[in-house]
């Protein structure tokens, strides 16, 4: 770039290189009265010809898969050299929960994610039956404990249940109905997803932080018609935390533990040996439920046993959406097998080869087309 200052010619050079954490560079610039201008320009050139610019090269986070150590029912990956708690557990004979903990090397960054929290059952009364208010404890047996709460949809179960780290300020609130709305819901019951986020800042120990919770909540509420002339209907219900999402760390490494955040949760799958085999053991135990409830224990257990199948089917969902993937069924022998979601329609022969189309016509005599599942 060539141009003037004052009087004088002058010559600009801009020379750049990518880096970590955007662009390292330099500006050179020459100028020489008209009657000097040609002879120090040979010497300006080699000069500014010997600066080189050194840009940090681009060090992409290392990964490593971590496997749930207790029944081997999901995995995901997490940041290498970072120390790993957590897995599946039974609280009790009927449910599960999960949890995945990572923490930094120096302790002063985390990543947690998972639903274990138990089930809550909405305050509720009825004639004959001892009341159970805010505050006190349901059990309907099998070795179940439900904390008697009040509905907190999304944001608002963060702090009172989600807890944050202690002396954390809030500093944002939001809600997020359009991730909510990506959940499906069971029919036959009143049920609702809400979702929301928390962000806020604390001090760890003398250096300033900043943290972020994520929280997806469910509520199935039931009404029972009375059968008795002047006593009102039964109201009543469950609910509980689908998922959270927790991050903090420094203020200054927040962006990068954000990102470690995404990409462990993106990669986040359950086993399907596993699926299957908790799903058939699902079946059996609600099954004895059903046989040895004959009150009004029977009815709010149907409805924690719906959201525990929800559940269940939510992460299957998100299994194939992160995968690319979709369930299909042999309409003959009924198994289920998990694919690449690469077509609109799946067939397949006595042989048990599956065959992918984008049209409804059948690809061979031979091939029978198979039932895909939402």
């Amino acid at each position: 770039m060539q141009g003037t200052v004052g009087s004088s010619p002058a010559t600009g050079v801009l020379t750049w290189k990518l880096a970590q954490n955007g662009a390292a560079g330099y500006g050179y610039g020459f100028t020489a009265s008209k009657a000097n201008y040609k002879a120090d320009a040979a010497i300006a050139a080699r000069i500014m010809s010997s600066f080189s610019v050194h840009g940090a090269p681009v060090v992409k986070p290392a990964y490593k898969s971590w496997t749930d150590p207790n029944e081997h029912a999901f995995s995901l990956d997490v940041p290498q050299g970072w120390h790993i708690t957590g897995g599946l557990t039974r609280p009790n004979s009927v449910s599960y929960v999960y949890s995945v903990t990572a923490t930094s090397p120096d302790g002063k960054s985390l990543i947690q994610l998972g639903n274990s929290y138990p089930t809550f059952t909405l305050p509720f009364s009825m004639p004959g039956v001892s009341a159970f208010p805010e505050g006190s404890t349901y059990s309907p047996g099998y070795g179940v404990s439900m904390p008697v709460k009040s509905y907190l949809p999304g944001a608002a179960a963060i702090g009172p249940v989600v807890l944050l780290p202690s002396g954390a300020q809030v500093d944002k609130t939001l809600d997020h109905p359009e991730i909510a709305s990506r959940f499906p819901v069971v029919s036959g019951i009143g049920q609702r997803y809400d979702a929301g986020e928390v962000d806020f800042h604390f001090d760890n120990n003398g250096v300033p932080s900043k943290g972020e919770v994520g929280c997806i909540t469910m509520e199935a509420t039931y009404q029972i018609a009375s059968m008795m002339i002047g006593v009102p209907d039964i109201n009543g219900g469950v609910w509980g935390i689908v998922i959270e999402d927790v991050v903090a760390a420094p203020s200054s490494e927040i962006a990068n533990v954000d990102n470690l955040a995404a990409h462990a949760g993106s990669t986040f799958k359950w086993d399907p040996t596993w699926l299957q085999a908790e799903q058939k053991g699902q079946a059996e135990r609600s099954q004895i439920i059903a046989q040895a409830n004959n009150d009004i224990s029977n009815t709010i257990n149907q409805v924690w046993a719906n959201k525990q199948a929800s559940e269940d089917e939510i992460s299957r969902r998100q299994e194939n959406a992160t995968l690319g993937t979709v369930d299909v069924v042999d309409p003959g022998t009924n198994e289920t097998f998990k694919i690449d979601n690469s077509s609109n329609y799946y067939w397949t022969d006595n042989q048990g080869n599956i065959v992918g189309t984008d049209i409804s016509t059948s690809p061979g005599i031979d091939f029978q087309q198979m039932i895909a599942l939402p």
